[in-house]
């Protein structure tokens, strides 16, 4: 991070909840601080040190309580820029400002609980001993090299996905424990949009210790293929240049967040690259060190040299507990709706269940399954079991015999709630779907 992008953050005024404050009060007085910034700053340290992913901040309440200035929480510009890699790397990608602020709210509000909780009633000084003794044991067990356990990092990022973890964990057992952590083939994830595939990459580069550099390939044609990544690899700090070139880090890992068309002779192009000298020859990337991880949502691409890794699509329950890792909120009824309302995707779940949390903030009520379902019927045009009037509208034409053409998102979706199914490669109206119709042509709803 340069100086310019830093200062923002340092000039910002940070407020926590009306209970963070009390934490922080009460934390500060324990371990006989004089300023609160002391024990603030190994707040945010610690959460940081949680496996488990960061989420929005709104599930600690209001911002109500403390204010403190981003230079006061954070340190000198050395150390605010040391925490803000730290949390840039565990996001496994590039923030935004407004990102980062976020990111510091919540790893304080975060740390101030753990910390609270860790301390059971004990003097702080007791607790920041053992902190202490926690860190020296666990340098000496490390040795000069650590990398993450593959389980433990698999565990922490992804939900479900059973099958895929152990065979991953057990593709990535071996790499970790050599000297240098290297893949020796390369790792191709397949799987449905929403499976999971960018926690599994970011896991692989967990476990690995190696960076991790995400690329959307919208053109499958390999030479502007080839060119897009170029360009996307250096504005992530990424490149080529000439060789022994100290300013160039070639990335460990590739996803590929839109790879729907590519071929396996793409792939193969993929995995043979190596660095060039000449900056202005185009279509080539930096070479995969030692292996790489290219996620695609196509199960008919299987290059050589590369182990293949199937994910599956999430259940309804599965989305609900993407959600609580996430956000951390409510009853497991108002998650699987939230679920619904996602059409079981986990990102655009996610996304419908931070518009919930602003929505409860500005109707001033308590979460409820009611408040939810009024906001799925009149915001997003969905009810409680999920489907939208174009939903219904499909399932129409196929109760009258019509052929469908359902995007594949929508089909999927129709699919995995037992709306639809297919015969004979048409789609066609099943009796979960029937029944749905029937109550709503009853109901007018």
């Amino acid at each position: 991070m340069t100086a310019a992008s830093v200062a923002p953050l340092l000039n910002a005024v940070y407020v926590s909840s009306r209970e963070g404050e009390t934490i922080l009060r009460r934390l500060t007085r324990s371990g006989g601080f004089s300023a609160e910034n002391v024990i603030s700053r190994l707040a945010i340290s610690r959460s940081l040190l949680e496996v488990a992913p960061s989420g929005d901040p709104g599930v600690f309440g209001e911002p109500n309580g403390k204010q403190i200035k981003g230079f006061t929480l954070l340190g000198k510009r050395e150390t605010a820029t040391a925490l803000l890699m730290m949390m840039i790397e565990k996001e496994g990608r590039a923030q935004q400002e407004d990102d980062l602020k976020r990111l510091v709210r919540f790893h304080w509000e975060r740390g101030l609980r753990l910390i609270d909780q860790e301390a059971g009633g004990r003097e702080l000084s007791t607790l920041l001993v053992s902190y202490s003794r926690e860190a020296v044991l666990a340098d000496a067990a490390a040795g000069p090299k650590s990398a993450r356990n593959p389980s433990t990092a698999l565990t922490a990022a992804v939900v479900g996905q059973a099958a895929a973890r152990r065979e991953l964990g057990r593709l990535l057992a071996a790499a970790v424990r050599a000297e240098v952590p290297t893949l020796s083939r390369a790792i191709i994830i397949i799987a449905p949009q929403g499976a999971g595939r960018r926690a599994f990459a970011r896991a692989v580069a967990t476990s690995l210790q190696l960076p991790l550099a995400e690329l959307k390939c919208d053109d499958v044609r390999t030479g502007m293929l080839l060119m897009r990544l170029d360009e996307q690899l250096a504005a992530q700090g990424y490149g080529i240049g000439v060789e022994n070139s100290t300013s160039v880090i070639p990335p460990s890992i590739i996803y590929l967040s839109d790879a729907e068309g590519l071929t396996s002779e793409d792939l193969d192009v993929l995995l043979a690259l190596r660095p060039l000298k000449n900056r202005k020859r185009a279509g080539a990337v930096a070479r995969l060190s030692g292996g790489g991880v290219i996620l695609g949502s196509r199960a008919d691409i299987s290059p050589k040299d590369a182990d293949v890794i199937k994910l599956t699509a999430y259940t309804r329950d599965e989305v609900a507990e993407i959600i609580k890792r996430e956000l951390g909120a409510w009853a497991p009824e108002i998650r699987k709706y939230v679920a619904l309302a996602g059409r079981l995707n986990p990102a655009l779940a996610v996304a419908r269940g931070r518009e919930f949390l602003d929505w409860v903030r500005e109707s001033k009520k308590s979460p409820s399954e009611g408040l939810l379902l009024e906001l799925m019927q009149s915001r997003w045009g969905i009810d409680r079991l999920g489907l939208t009037p174009s939903d219904y509208g499909a399932l129409g034409e196929l109760d009258s015999g019509v052929t469908v053409a359902l995007a594949k998102p929508d089909a999927d979706f129709l699919e995995r709630l037992g709306f639809i199914r297919e015969r004979n490669l048409v789609w066609e109206l099943a009796p979960r779907g029937q029944q749905a119709l029937r109550i709503m042509q009853e109901t007018g709803e």
